[in-house]
């Protein structure tokens, strides 16, 4: 794949790669099934602004501040892969990685096939995050 395609997000043109289509479509899933408000999605959001020490960067941050949340407390942190390039344990520690600094409600993984979702759950034991099936509702 070579050219361009145009990101709904982002509003502009942006080079067409395996990872960039998964990206769209992710977030094309975010605003009409989910119900996400396009301006509460961000795409390649640095991990500093998050809070974390890391260089990097989330490939699409829904915010929270509906609920008043904050930057390190988005209501989802998605990373996503090129088609057939995720794999479970290698996203896993990324995703740990994330959330050393931040809280999200939700972190998610996908190639466009596959997705892999974490809820944070909050307990006697603090803070935790377990597997999770389906996306909610924005709300």
């Amino acid at each position: 794949m070579s050219g361009l395609l145009r990101c709904a997000i982002r509003g502009k043109e942006v080079p067409d790669t395996p990872e960039e289509r998964v990206r769209q479509k992710l977030a094309a899933f975010l605003v009409a099934e989910c119900g996400v408000p396009k301006r509460n999605v961000s795409v390649e959001v640095d991990l500093r602004s998050l809070g974390l020490d890391a260089t990097g960067r989330a490939d699409l941050v829904v915010w929270n501040f509906k609920e008043g949340g904050t930057l390190r407390t988005p209501w989802l942190l998605a990373e996503c892969k090129a088609p057939g390039a995720l794999v479970p344990e290698a996203v896993e520690a990324q995703l740990a990685r994330y959330l050393r600094g931040c809280a999200p409600k939700r972190v998610l993984a996908t190639d466009g096939d596959a997705l892999l979702l974490w809820e944070r759950t909050e307990g006697e034991g603090g803070v935790s995050f377990r597997r999770a099936q389906d996306l909610p509702r924005y709300s």
